[in-house]
């Protein structure tokens, strides 16, 4: 396979993942965010930080909404255990979320107090 049908594929597949509802809602707070970083903080090292963790759960929104898509198919029929597995990736998203929240607000409290 070459290159360009490797980006063709790849360009295809991003689509498909940006066309969940949950992706698309943490795509435009992602870019919400890194917009008002331009105008409220004032060092590159964390905007840096604070786009670096926005791509990080996206793609774990990402991997979620892709795992359970293939969930779907292998069982479309309800089936406890795969709810359950659903559940534990929609941890792993929150997780990532609650983190960088955390760091987040640390940054704001940093830029608020002056230091």
């Amino acid at each position: 396979m070459g290159l360009i049908t490797s980006c063709r594929n790849a360009i295809k597949g991003l689509l498909k993942i940006t066309s969940g509802r949950m992706f698309r809602f943490a795509l435009i707070l992602a870019i919400s965010l890194n917009i008002w970083s331009c105008f409220y903080i004032t060092t590159l090292f964390d905007r840096l930080i604070i786009l670096t963790f926005t791509l990080i759960i996206l793609c774990f929104e990402g991997l979620n909404s892709t795992l359970e898509r293939f969930l779907d198919i292998v069982s479309p029929k309800y089936n406890k255990e795969v709810g359950v597995v659903k559940d534990m990736l929609a941890g792993t998203v929150l997780i990532a979320v609650i983190g960088a929240t955390i760091i987040g607000v640390f940054i704001v409290m940093r830029i608020l107090g002056g230091q």
